[in-house]
């Protein structure tokens, strides 16, 4: 594979939650006819929340269960503070130890990057997994993506180093179909 940059925190380039923008998406701007008079408006009428709203503190959750060693949950609580707060997040994972330990949480980031068509921030999460098998793993699923959008072509994914096997994989649609 022609990427395989190490994690930031080993010396290189740490990573960034920023994701590149994109236009606004077509029904910020669409024109919805109204609905006649014998026609019902469609409403969502959502009821308030009852009771107590308990909001997680994710960052404190993450961080002891980085102490505690239950890297399964702490890599659930990760991709939710993810969400939550992507810049505290990554800063965290830009200072972690267990870098290798989180690779569960790097390869659904770097795969949610993509769904969300942002292909070079999930190359650059991606990258950042030091399990060559994992990485590898991570870049096929990403490319598989490209190739279900029809963004990538097997020439270039032979440009990129992938084998024949893996290109063959990518375009099958047995990764995430």
């Amino acid at each position: 594979m022609a990427r395989n940059t190490q994690p930031g925190h080993a010396g290189t380039s740490s990573l960034s939650a920023e994701i590149n923008q994109v236009d606004k998406p077509f029904w910020e701007d669409a024109d919805v006819p109204d609905p006649g008079e014998d026609e019902p408006a469609a409403l969502a009428v959502i009821p308030r929340p009852q009771g107590t709203i308990i909001v997680r503190d994710y960052e404190s959750e993450v961080k002891a269960l980085e102490k505690d060693g239950d890297m399964q949950q702490l890599n659930d609580s990760l991709m939710l503070w993810f969400h939550q707060n992507p810049s505290a997040a990554t800063a965290w994972i830009n200072e972690t130890e267990r870098f290798e330990a989180i690779a569960p949480s790097l390869h659904l980031l770097a795969q949610g990057m993509a769904s969300q068509g942002h292909l070079d921030t999930a190359l650059t999460w991606a990258d950042s997994i030091t399990d060559p098998a994992k990485r590898q793993d991570t870049l096929r699923r990403i490319y598989a993506h490209e190739a279900r959008q029809r963004r990538v072509t097997r020439e270039a994914l032979q440009q990129k180093g992938f084998s024949q096997e893996d290109i063959t994989v990518i375009f099958s649609g047995e990764l995430g179909d």
